[in-house]
């Protein structure tokens, strides 16, 4: 079950590295302080000056708060709150807090919900496994969230033989144009069924669920590594100045001294993992098999 706060670490080590000395610098708060406080003590006050920005690192999916610091005496910060678009906070004792960080992690979670709407929604799906409960008198029947189409429907061990039966497709449809009677789902999708094999019978169907920044718990663990790969390409156009801070420009001025090379190169390989995963997708479709009802032999 992947959640926006691990998605994002993991976005996080690859855009800064694992070492900490290519990391935005780290220092911790000494003392508690709540959501309106205007000022913050820290463990090294030599770390900061004016006009630096202060991150409290988080866990929560909801991004860490940043604040501005507007001067230093002591050990004791003085700072705008909630910066950046972020929401001011309480924070414990001890609380760790990033220096300057290139990416804050309010950007790092914008990325990852780009490429997950924008860049995998319309590519990739994870199958559903659902039920309905089949009426006559019902012919449509909602659907969960974020599925988008129906793959097939059947119903398990019929006339006394094992297996799957699928449905004919004549028989069920996936409708957009929402009943009032039914609740419209994200994708405004529905399921018309207007036949079964055996009304007693549990009515059985797989489902293509997208993927969606909302609903990143339901999310095919398989994408995370695209996510990754997706989040370095789409932060490329923004790090090429941070590229050449991390690695200034030397007397032998080679390309693959520049950081942002390999921000570059995310893009590519995330299309590339991204056509890989389709296919694979593609290849665990079955084959619907027909269900044949068993005829009475005729007496001679």
């Amino acid at each position: 079950m992947a959640t926006l706060a691990a998605l994002r670490e993991q976005c996080r080590r690859s855009l800064f590295g694992m070492p900490q000395v290519e990391r935005p610098k780290e220092d911790t708060i000494d003392g508690a302080i709540n959501g309106s406080a205007t000022s913050v003590d820290v463990d090294n006050p030599d770390l900061w000056a004016r006009g630096d920005i202060l991150e409290f690192a988080s866990t929560a999916d909801t991004a860490g708060e940043q604040v501005i610091v507007d001067g230093v005496s002591g050990s004791t910060l003085t700072i705008r709150r909630a910066y950046n678009g972020t929401t001011a906070a309480s924070q414990s004792d001890g609380a760790v807090v990033r220096k300057n960080p290139d990416f804050s992690e309010l950007d790092i979670n914008d990325l990852i919900n780009e490429v997950v709407d924008m860049e995998l929604a319309d590519h990739v799906w994870s199958w559903h496994s659902g039920t309905i409960t089949y009426s006559q008198a019902t012919e449509t029947y909602a659907l969960p969230a974020y599925i988008y189409d129906v793959w097939r429907i059947f119903q398990y061990d019929l006339n006394g033989e094992a297996g799957y039966h699928d449905l004919p497709e004549t028989a069920w449809q996936v409708k957009q144009q929402m009943p009032t009677a039914i609740v419209a789902n994200e994708y405004s999708v529905h399921l018309r069924q207007d036949a079964v094999y055996d009304p007693s019978d549990t009515v059985y169907y797989t489902g293509l669920r997208r993927p969606n920044s909302a609903d990143l718990a339901n999310l095919d663990t398989r994408l995370e590594p695209l996510i990754v790969w997706g989040v370095l390409g789409k932060a490329a156009p923004r790090l090429r100045a941070f590229g050449l801070r991390r690695n200034p420009p030397r007397q032998d001025t080679s390309r693959s001294a520049d950081t942002s090379d390999v921000y570059r190169l995310g893009m590519q390989e995330f299309l590339r993992l991204r056509t890989s995963h389709e296919k694979v997708l593609r290849s665990e479709v079955q084959q619907p098999k027909r269900f044949v009802p068993r005829q009475r032999r005729r007496r001679i």
